[in-house]
């Protein structure tokens, strides 16, 4: 009996105790803050409530210069192909792409042994004809004919001696018969020798004008740097057959770039030279327009010059330019990091009447930190935009005060 009766006030304990640890827990359980339970409204994200907490700013509008925008292509100031003027077998290339070059500089040679032997046959053949005449530029002035000059100069003197001697009795009448007969072979030797002389003259003339014609055709056998630049492009391989006019290297002068681009017929009359252009951290001043319209698009070209250009500007690249017009425009301004890009489409959350808004802008230009849109879909001065937008933001989302 004592027995039964310990075993149920030990059974009554135990359950107790059991009953007083569950209250603890619930105790424990309903003095825990709520604050914990509940996103901090601090950052943004979806409240307990259904709201999304954003960080927020205000757009303004104001008057900035109307642009009008278009694809460009970047231009080295000079960009040349250097094509082979005369045909052969590529031996040589003395410049790879991107070496730093000067004008004149041997770029690339073909083989010119055939050139080379007719320039040494000319050679040999000037030097030929210049010995006959012993050095002398006038052919007057030749030694053959400075010695016939000479014998008739000595035959004319015997023959005026003769002739006053026969006035005196002191030559017979065969004495100066033979010195007139001398002075006048003396005479035609001098002209022989001045004709030869000319002809042979004329010889030196076209041995070395034949001398210059080799040693440019030998000189067309190895291709030059036609400007300072840097080679661009390699065209051709070692041992390939070149034929004249065929490209072998490409060389540009990015010392100053330009860019050029085409306008359509309805802007064409907008655009005037001395405009500011702006590209991809760049600015550029247009200095030529094509003075018609001309293409099947009727588009107008327009060149601007870089100054100065940026490192990170290529020839050859493509940029979106801007054309400051002298008129002025409306435009929503708001923080870059309030415009959130998807590809092409510009996307910006407004909010109104407590309530977010998607507004698809269509952007004008990045200036620095901020962006200019196009002030349509009645968006006002002062009106709420979201900065920094959470990835989950979407169209009429409630927003946390």
């Amino acid at each position: 009996m004592n027995a039964s009766r310990a075993l149920l006030v030990g059974s009554i304990a135990t359950a107790a105790l059991a009953a007083l640890g569950a209250l603890g827990a619930l105790g424990a359980l309903g003095c825990s803050h709520p604050a914990q339970a509940q996103a901090n409204p601090s950052e943004t994200g979806t409240t307990n409530n259904n709201k999304v907490v954003v960080n927020r700013t205000r757009a303004r509008v104001s008057q900035v210069p109307r642009t009008l925008t278009y694809q460009a292509t970047v231009l080295a100031a000079r960009d040349t192909v250097v094509s082979a003027a005369a045909g052969g077998r590529l031996d040589a290339l003395l410049a790879e792409r991107g070496d730093v070059v000067r004008a004149g500089t041997p770029l690339a040679r073909l083989r010119d042994a055939e050139a080379r032997a007719a320039t040494e046959g000319a050679m040999a053949a000037a030097v030929s004809a210049e010995a006959r005449l012993a050095g002398a530029r006038d052919p007057a002035k030749s030694p053959e004919v400075l010695a016939a000059e000479e014998a008739l100069r000595v035959a004319a003197d015997a023959r005026r001696r003769n002739e006053s001697l026969a006035t005196q009795g002191s030559v017979s009448e065969q004495d100066l018969i033979r010195s007139r007969s001398g002075e006048e072979q003396a005479r035609a030797q001098r002209d022989a020798a001045l004709a030869q002389a000319r002809v042979a003259s004329a010889s030196v003339a076209q041995s070395r004008a034949a001398l210059r014609q080799s040693r440019a055709a030998l000189a067309d056998y190895t291709l030059r740097a036609p400007f300072d630049g840097v080679v661009l492009e390699r065209l051709v391989e070692i041992g390939e057959m070149v034929s004249p006019g065929a490209p072998v290297l490409r060389v540009v002068d990015s010392s100053a770039l330009r860019v050029v681009f085409e306008v359509g017929q309805h802007e064409a009359g907008r655009i005037a030279l001395g405009q500011q252009v702006e590209l991809e951290g760049a600015r550029a001043q247009i200095t030529r327009l094509s003075p018609g319209l001309t293409g099947e698009a009727r588009t107008r070209a327009v060149e601007a010059r870089i100054d100065p250009a940026p490192p990170s500007l290529l020839p050859g690249a493509r940029v979106a330019v801007r054309v400051f017009l002298d008129e002025r425009e409306d435009v929503v301004i708001v923080p870059k990091t309030a415009v959130r890009s998807d590809g092409s489409v510009a996307r910006v959350w407004v909010v109104r009447d407590g309530h977010i808004a998607e507004w698809l802008p269509e952007v004008v230009r990045r200036a620095g930190d901020d962006v200019h849109l196009r002030p349509q879909g009645g968006i006002a001065d002062g009106a709420e935009v979201v900065i920094d937008p959470p990835r989950e933001l979407r169209d009429g989302m409630q927003v946390a005060p």
